[in-house]
């Protein structure tokens, strides 16, 4: 299949060439530092299929790790966009990956004008002759390093504009946009991967760049398709291609997974909204240890109930099948339960430790709560198990085991809250 050329391209100048002139051969190829931990006589890697698995895009891995929400399954004959509907008949707090607005990609924001095209990267791939033999991998590793290179330099670019090349699906595109940069990439590059040894007369920098550049191209292409061994004319194996592909569509992903985050960082806007709505009078008292004891009870009951007033966040997490989140419902319970007795209680445990805050005592509280929020939402499947934290969100519980509540608490978070109890 003949891939589309833009006949608008300006005429072509090899800044290949003029990058040489200020990165001298001997600079560039042997006295680049190497990366820390790298062994210039370690026996190199050669590819084979086996040996490059590409991404967890080629397993399924990741179906194994619990998911923390609940599977949404698709009904044939109903979009997503009626389904959200449906919920939100149901459900008065629902955020959807369709409320978080998705970054519109502008080819201006990028001052790039690169010289290079399909046409020309074919030709000079041609004039150059096949670089590796396909009969020879297993002793040849240049491809394999030319790969990796690539892979590399895939994750440092912006995931919005792989995902406009993916869409656009047009070499001269992926061109315009990643040749140059590659370039500047691959000068540096080269030099700390490749050994002097690994040029000569027939295999020079240049050869190896314009190999490098088709199968840049080879593997946006195949995002949209399977991959054809026959697919390279520079001789590079098909996990070569799948290896790039599947660097392509890791960085593509990250775009769905900003918003992801932008999704749930409004979830905790609402709840932090919620929280100054119900503020407690005495909040500003919460961090002042030398309040006398009978005051810091008085803040510690105001906090109990700006947090009973304003629910605690009880988030649900939908996911579709491929595990990508798709909405999440907000709900906000009540969970503390306290009596006016405790007020009591609580005078009398500041009593015996006055350098105290209240802040920090509520720091092991709402860490009571979060043991109980992801039990009701099933996150609890990576923590150790806290019985006594679970319970401590019954206010007498809490003072009563309050020692062993903080320790079930560090052991689950990996944060010394213990430490709270000794200020």
């Amino acid at each position: 299949m003949t891939l589309p050329i833009h006949s608008h391209l300006k005429p072509f100048k090899d800044p290949f060439k003029a990058h040489l002139k200020e990165v001298s051969e001997a600079e560039s190829l042997q006295n680049v530092p190497l990366p820390i931990g790298t062994n210039p006589f370690e026996k190199p890697i050669f590819c084979t299929p086996d040996s490059i698995q590409g991404s967890a895009k080629d397993g399924d891995w990741k179906h194994a790790i619990p998911l923390d929400g609940h599977t949404l399954d698709e009904v044939e004959g109903v979009s997503r966009h009626e389904l959200f509907e449906t919920f939100r008949l149901e459900f008065a707090d629902l955020i959807t990956i369709d409320d978080i607005g998705d970054e519109v990609f502008d080819a201006d924001d990028y001052s790039t004008s690169s010289d290079y095209n399909w046409k020309f990267v074919s030709t000079k791939n041609a004039e150059f002759g096949p670089a590796f033999d396909l009969n020879n991998l297993s002793v040849d590793h240049r491809p394999t390093k030319i790969g990796i290179a690539i892979r590399d330099f895939i994750k440092e670019v912006d995931p919005h504009l792989i995902q406009h090349l993916i869409q656009c699906h047009d070499p001269d595109e992926s061109l315009r946009f990643l040749a140059d940069p590659f370039l500047n990439y691959f000068a540096v590059y080269s030099g700390r991967l490749f050994r002097s040894d690994h040029f000569d007369d027939a295999f020079t920098k240049e050869r190896a760049f314009f190999a490098a550049l088709e199968l840049l191209v080879l593997g946006i292409k195949h995002t949209h398709s399977e991959v054809a061994p026959s697919d390279s004319e520079c001789g590079f194996a098909y996990w070569h291609i799948r290896l790039v592909r599947n660097a392509v569509l890791d960085q593509a992903e990250l775009v769905h997974e900003m918003r992801e985050d932008s999704m749930i960082e409004r979830v905790r806007k609402i709840y932090l909204e919620r929280r100054l709505n119900f503020a407690s009078p005495t909040r500003e008292q919460e961090d002042d240890s030398d309040l006398p004891p009978a005051q810091k009870a008085r803040v510690f009951m105001n906090a109990l109930r700006e947090r009973n007033d304003a629910g605690a966040l009880c988030d649900t997490r939908y996911y579709d099948h491929n595990r990508k989140l798709i909405c999440v419902w907000i709900n906000f319970l009540e969970i503390l339960v306290f009596r006016k007795t405790d007020k009591d209680t609580a005078e009398q445990f500041f009593e015996q430790n006055e350098n105290v805050s209240v802040r920090n005592l509520l720091s092991i509280l709402d860490a009571c709560v979060r043991v109980n929020v992801e039990g009701m939402t099933g996150r609890d499947h990576k923590y150790h198990k806290a019985w006594h934290a679970e319970k401590g969100v019954l206010i007498a519980f809490l003072f009563k085991h309050l020692d062993k509540i903080a320790e079930e608490l560090k052991t689950r978070y990996s944060f010394p809250y213990t430490q709270l109890l000794r200020h």
